[in-house]
């Protein structure tokens, strides 16, 4: 709801529905009662907030840059990751409080790390798909005894990287995750949908063997000789299982859907 330059002065707003994002810009809520309120979001810009009350209101993610907050109540309010920046009719201490209350910082270091995960994690994904297939070939390359542990953790690299390979072909074939985007290629969409469970329940079970597979080796490096440890063997089956869990999530992000 848009209520940008309104006069609402001593309005009861208590139990309200404003829906997603209201606007508040500018608006004159001195002595208004908003009570219990769902503002998540709420653009309270330049606003005269004076004496008004949000006793218990959602206000995760609200903006009260530039408000006037001389007298404001806010007892029981969620203000997490509000907007306190540049707001008027309080002192220095009153909105280093609300800041703290907010805790902002925290929200936007969150939302960076995310963004950074983001954006590792193709090239991350691409590096840990590399490292497999050479710990693979080196390791059958090399003259040492080839252990059933060593191979069943070749196999589950193996069966990642053609889970990948599966996404891809469907991608290039012209097909799409979405049907409707499809590019009028229903038979790839369809073989794609169809073909699904397989790479999902198959990567699920790559998963749970990757993680038993590192618990017996685990527990081989503490009874085993130290010249004998089989570290190389932990290191690549946690790297084994890494990549499992990155297929998996590449998987479902090209789930098929209508």
């Amino acid at each position: 709801m848009d209520f940008s330059g309104a006069k609402l002065v001593n309005t009861n707003f208590t139990h309200a529905e404003f829906g997603l994002s209201p606007n508040f810009q500018k608006a004159d809520l001195s002595n208004a009662k908003l009570n219990n309120v769902n503002l998540r979001y709420a653009d309270f810009y330049d606003a005269n907030l004076e004496k008004t009350n949000f006793t218990n209101a959602d206000l995760h993610l609200a903006d009260f840059y530039g408000a006037n907050l001389a007298g404001t109540v806010f007892d029981g309010a969620n203000l997490y990751a509000a907007v306190f920046i540049g707001v008027k009719g309080i002192d220095d201490a009153q909105r280093k409080a609300l800041e703290r209350w907010a805790a902002r910082w925290f929200y936007d270091f969150t939302q960076y790390f995310y963004e950074l995960l983001c954006w590792l994690f193709y090239p991350g994904y691409l590096l840990v798909i590399i490292l497999a297939i050479a710990f693979s070939i080196i390791g059958f390359r090399s003259k040492e005894k080839k252990t059933v542990s060593f191979i069943a953790t070749c196999v589950l690299n193996g069966f990642a990287v053609f889970s990948t390979f599966c996404t891809f072909l469907m991608m290039f074939s012209g097909g799409h995750s979405v049907r409707q985007m499809s590019g009028g290629n229903m038979n790839a969409w369809s073989a794609w949908l169809h073909f699904f469970p397989i790479p999902v329940f198959g990567l699920m079970f790559c998963i749970l063997l990757s993680f038993l597979l590192i618990l017996i080796v685990f527990v081989q490096l503490f009874r085993k000789q130290k010249e004998s440890r089989p570290w190389k063997l932990f290191f690549y089956q946690v790297l084994t299982l890494a990549h499992c869990f990155l297929a998996f999530n590449w998987l479902f992000m090209f789930m098929p859907d209508a």
